[in-house]
C-alpha cells in the first residue's frame, strides 16, 4: 500500500466523516484475521511515518519497520546504471565516463550546490545541498531531461548520441527550476521528509540571497 497515511492516518477523537475513522479499524480488523495465512506479507509505504494511526503499527501488525535512506554515491551510481545501459547511444563508452563526471557535479559541496540554510535551536547553522534531496526518483527524472536533450538534437539532424553536458545541465535545470523545494507554507511537513524534528528547526532560508524578503522561514516561539 503507497502512500499508506492517506488512507491510515490517525484517528480524530471528535466524531465525523472522516475517512481515518471508518478505514482504520476496518483495515486493523483485516489484518487480524489473516494471521492463519501463509505467506501473506503486508507492506506500507510511506514517507511520514508519523501521520500513521499507532494501532496500524502495533506489534502483530505492521510491526517491522525498515527504513530507506537517500542514496549516496555509490548507489546513486548503481541507480544511473540502470538508465545508462549498454546499447544506448552515449557519448563515452565506458560507464565510468559518463557517470563519474555528473556524480562529481552532484556531491559537490561548493556554494553552487548549496540550496537551504536550516537555523537550528542550538545556534548552529546546517546546509543543505543537492546531494541532500536526491533520490531514485529525481534521478528518473534528471535522465528523461537528459534524454529529450539527445531526442531534440537528433529532431534537427544532429548527433543523437548522450552526452555528459546533457546529465549535467538536466541536473542543474531540475534543482534550479525548484520542482524538488517546498511551498512555503509547507516546509515543516517537507522537514519530516529529509529525517529532521521540525521542532530543532527555528529558521529556513534559501543561501546567499541579499532580499530577506524572499526568505522561507519557520519561525517558533523559543520556550
Amino acid at each position: 500500500i503507497d502512500e499508506a497515511e492517506s488512507i491510515l492516518g490517525t484517528r480524530q477523537a471528535w466524531r465525523g466523516s472522516n475517512i481515518s475513522n471508518t478505514v482504520v479499524p476496518m483495515f486493523c480488523a483485516e489484518m487480524d484475521g489473516i494471521q492463519s495465512l501463509r505467506d501473506t506479507v503486508v507492506i506500507l509505504a510511506t514517507n511520514r511515518p508519523d501521520l500513521i494511526d499507532p494501532a496500524i503499527l502495533r506489534p502483530g501488525r505492521i510491526d517491522r519497520k525498515i527504513k530507506v535512506s537517500r542514496p549516496n554515491r555509490e548507489e546513486c551510481k548503481s541507480i544511473l546504471s540502470v538508465y545508462l545501459k549498454e546499447g544506448l547511444p552515449r557519448e563515452h563508452e565506458k560507464f565510468d565516463d559518463m557517470a563519474e563526471p555528473f556524480l562529481d557535479r552532484l556531491f559537490s559541496r561548493s556554494s553552487a550546490q548549496e540550496v537551504l540554510l536550516l537555523t537550528l535551536r542550538s545556534g548552529s547553522n546546517r546546509k543543505m545541498y543537492w546531494d541532500d534531496f536526491i533520490s531514485g526518483a529525481v534521478i528518473e527524472g534528471i535522465m528523461k531531461r537528459a534524454k529529450e536533450r539527445a531526442i531534440e538534437r537528433a529532431i534537427k539532424g544532429e548527433d543523437l548520441s548522450l552526452k555528459v553536458d546533457d546529465l549535467i545541465v538536466a541536473l542543474e535545470t531540475e534543482f534550479e527550476e525548484g520542482s524538488l523545494l517546498p511551498a512555503e507554507s509547507n516546509l515543516e511537513d517537507w522537514l519530516q521528509l529529509l529525517d529532521m524534528e521540525s521542532k530543532n528547526v527555528v529558521r529556513v532560508r534559501r543561501p546567499n540571497e541579499a532580499d530577506k524578503a524572499t526568505e522561507k522561514t519557520i519561525r517558533r516561539a523559543i520556550i
